[in-house]
């Protein structure tokens, strides 16, 4: 029992870490296009308003990027949470069980 939810644990760990570096990633990727668009504007002797639907648009990129992050997030957390709450009820019972066996066992040797 306390292997597959220990399992389970490492499991919900590491789709969180994905989900952080995709997210860095996104970051790094936008950041890159961001400064590409800024030297190309600058070569060209654009001004700023020239790019700005560019600029937009990756700004939304980022915002989308980070809601859909968050609502995984939630759901991690929420089934996270779920396996420890079962985890602990499970124990609970199991700790029962065994006190009532102790005393049973106690009384049958009495």
């Amino acid at each position: 029992m306390e292997d597959e939810y220990l399992k389970q644990k490492a499991t919900f760990t590491n789709q969180r870490n994905e989900l952080y570096e995709r997210r860095d990633r996104l970051a790094r990727i936008v950041e890159d296009e961001a400064g590409k668009m800024t030297a190309f504007l600058q070569k060209g002797q654009y001004s700023y308003q020239d790019g700005e639907q560019f600029y937009r648009s990756l700004q939304q990129l980022m915002e989308d990027s980070q809601f859909v992050c968050r609502h995984r997030e939630d759901e991690l957390q929420y089934q996270e949470d779920l396996l420890n709450r079962d985890y602990r009820k499970k124990q609970d019972e199991l700790e029962q069980t065994i006190g009532d066996l102790r005393r049973s066992y106690a009384r049958a040797i009495k």
